[in-house]
């Protein structure tokens, strides 16, 4: 379903549009990806501009189209003319890909320059987005690895340090214990002095 407009544009403008892009929620990304290519290709034949696309995601239908009780979702603006919307419509129909669209016209009159393109390549192509949310979780679990590895060095260290501060106070004790022990025997061995000064008779 596609809204019109009759109004006469002005020369050097175009159009901006709005597409809600209800794809078959089964298809695999490779699918995926021509269809988006074949979009963003009847854009650029006409001289158009891609403005957005965004990949909503599969979402529950309101009721059921072709058996599928779910919808893959793109979202899609451009700036175009009735070219492009008639080269997509007569593309909708014909691909069995598309369960369901709705195109509307936001703006009229508008100068290409006065709207900026923010298109990311991995909206148009899941299998970039697939590919870089691998990568990340890679990067995360190298990350998680590097941190249990430091926290074990770490524990190991201080297990050690705990073992050292042990034998050390170990030794302590055993340094105080054997300190009265030699005491003990220097006064044994200087008694029998003391008491033969004693037992000396005096003159």
């Amino acid at each position: 379903m596609t809204e019109r407009t009759s109004a006469r544009a002005e020369p050097g403008t175009l159009r901006e549009y709005e597409t809600v892009l209800i794809l078959s929620p089964d298809l695999m990304d490779d699918v995926v990806a021509s269809v988006n290519e074949k979009i963003a290709g009847i854009v650029d034949k006409h001289a158009g501009k891609l403005l957005r696309v965004e990949a909503w995601g599969r979402r529950r239908l309101a009721y059921r189209i072709a058996k599928h009780p779910k919808g893959l979702y793109y979202y899609w603006r451009y700036l175009g003319n009735n070219a492009i919307l008639d080269d997509m419509e007569h593309f909708f129909r014909m691909s069995e890909n598309v369960l369901r669209q709705l195109t509307i016209v936001v703006d009229e009159n508008v100068h290409p320059d006065a709207r900026p393109a923010d298109v990311e390549p991995e909206s148009l192509d899941p299998r970039l987005r697939a590919a870089r949310a691998a990568a990340e979780k890679a990067a995360r679990e190298a990350e998680a690895a590097k941190e249990a590895e430091a926290a074990k060095e770490a524990e190991a260290a201080e297990a050690s340090a705990q073992d050292d501060d042990s034998e050390a106070e170990a030794e302590s004790e055993k340094a105080v214990e054997a300190k009265p022990g030699a005491e003990s025997e220097e006064t044994t061995e200087a008694k029998p002095d003391t008491e033969s000064e004693k037992d000396e008779p005096q003159a």
